[in-house]
């Protein structure tokens, strides 16, 4: 061993045999052992920066501007949205025909980009306030970059 003392160094040779390491009484501390109740909160996981993890996934994504649509592109989006339309009493439009619905999603932390999502499924139209619901998710009419009508063939495949 080496020990160090007011810069000059002390050296001391202490030689063991294996037979004695595997005879010496095992050291104990002198504290008291922690319960394990408290050791496990020691190492549970924590998060140290708030919203970090949203950040860096929000950076990962590949963000565009949104995109616009020409006036026929526009018109023939709204057809296609009539088309969707059964004439009744309510406020709210339920279709019967399968679609799928590519939208565009702003990013909450980039405002003025986002990306462009398709989702699947049968629509639910409230004309009054200019939304389409499919699957929990409001998406506002001037979100919708495009909708394809699936015919029975596209259905059974599970497009």
């Amino acid at each position: 061993m080496v020990y160090e003392k007011d810069n000059s160094i002390i050296t001391e040779k202490i030689k063991y045999t294996t037979d004695d390491l595997l005879t010496m009484p095992r050291p104990r501390s002198s504290r008291i052992p922690m319960d394990r109740q408290r050791r496990a909160k020691q190492f549970a996981a924590f998060q140290a920066l708030k919203g970090f993890g949203t950040s860096i996934r929000e950076e990962g994504r590949f963000l565009v501007m949104k995109k616009t649509q020409s006036e026929f592109a526009r018109s023939d989006l709204d057809e296609k949205i009539q088309a969707l339309c059964q004439p009744g009493q309510s406020s709210i439009l339920h279709s019967t025909k399968a679609v799928k619905v590519t939208y565009y999603l702003e990013s909450q932390q980039k405002p003025g980009f986002g990306t462009y999502l398709d989702i699947y499924g049968v629509p639910h139209l409230v004309p009054h306030l200019k939304i389409l619901q499919m699957e929990g998710i409001d998406i506002p009419f001037s979100d919708i970059f495009a909708i394809e009508i699936m015919d029975d063939e596209n259905t059974k495949n599970g497009i």
